[in-house]
């Protein structure tokens, strides 16, 4: 089990029953479900517009059963009132929220099935060197990125991010800097007060290209820059450096490093081992 590295994050979340009660009951409201399919993929909305039950969900402090319970127990409430045009919407937000449950079991039940995931190579040619320089700028919010970097920083001070900006963090490093997964997937375990095994590597691997997903997902960083932040309001709060001459250069030129990394992945998924 990686151990967590680094001073206490400022900015986490509460351990304890208390606290994850405390959260579970200012999430699962009418207001709250609806808005969640729409604030999930932009760290701006997602801080306040997710469910932020992982970290209690991974250490075992609620179970799967008693989130879905609270969940149904919201629905069953709705339909006691308002129309049905707002029971609908409730109810489809909460089809979503399901999902998500699911995909969580499925993360694990994968582990169960293929426990050299969080080890293995599943292709002749995966990355092996780790150029330090690269990854160092990584870690610490310096690659010239903003949008990468402004979520590095996040995730220094709150342990947390939402999903989308977790799997562009792991596609550009892996991608983008040609970095091996393995040390990529150990400083982000290192850093998430929700890692969970399963979850963690399941996620790593695809967004790095090395899963046996048959789909290669990869995040443009300034695409979705401007996709999740196009105000610049998320850069402006977490790297207010950015734009001064104490901000670097990009370490790598963004299109040149697309091209040359989705190259790279396809001739290595011409070489799985089985």
């Amino acid at each position: 089990m990686p151990q967590a590295v680094g001073d206490d994050k400022p900015l986490r979340m509460i351990g304890g029953r208390a606290q994850a009660r405390a959260v579970a009951a200012k999430f699962f409201t009418p207001a709250k479900l609806r808005s969640y399919p729409f604030s999930i993929s932009s760290p701006l909305k997602a801080w306040s517009g997710c469910s932020r039950l992982s970290p209690y969900l991974a250490y075992g402090v609620v179970s799967d059963r008693e989130v879905l319970q609270k969940l149904n127990a919201l629905v069953n409430r709705v339909h006691g009132q308002g129309d049905a045009t707002h029971i609908a919407k409730v109810e489809d937000a909460a089809r979503f929220y399901v999902d998500r449950l699911i995909w969580r079991q499925g993360y694990l039940q994968q582990l169960e099935n293929h426990t050299g995931l969080e080890t293995d190579a599943f292709y002749c040619d995966e990355p092996a060197e780790v150029n330090q320089e690269f990854l160092n700028a990584w870690q610490q919010g310096r690659t010239g990125f903003a949008y990468v970097d402004a979520c590095q920083r996040f995730l220094q001070q709150t342990g947390w991010l939402n999903m989308r900006a977790r799997a562009m963090l792991v596609s550009f490093a892996c991608v983008q800097l040609g970095l091996p997964w393995q040390p990529v997937a150990l400083y982000l375990a290192q850093q998430f007060l929700d890692f969970e095994p399963a979850i963690h590597y399941g996620q790593v691997r695809i967004a790095s290209g090395t899963s046996h997903f048959s789909q290669m997902l990869v995040y443009d960083p300034l695409k979705q820059q401007a996709e999740q932040d196009p105000k610049g309001e998320f850069v402006k709060r977490w790297l207010p450096e950015h734009g001064t001459a104490n901000y670097p250069a990009p370490i790598v030129d963004n299109a040149e490093s697309l091209k040359l990394g989705k190259a790279r992945l396809h001739a290595m998924r011409q070489s799985r081992l089985d």
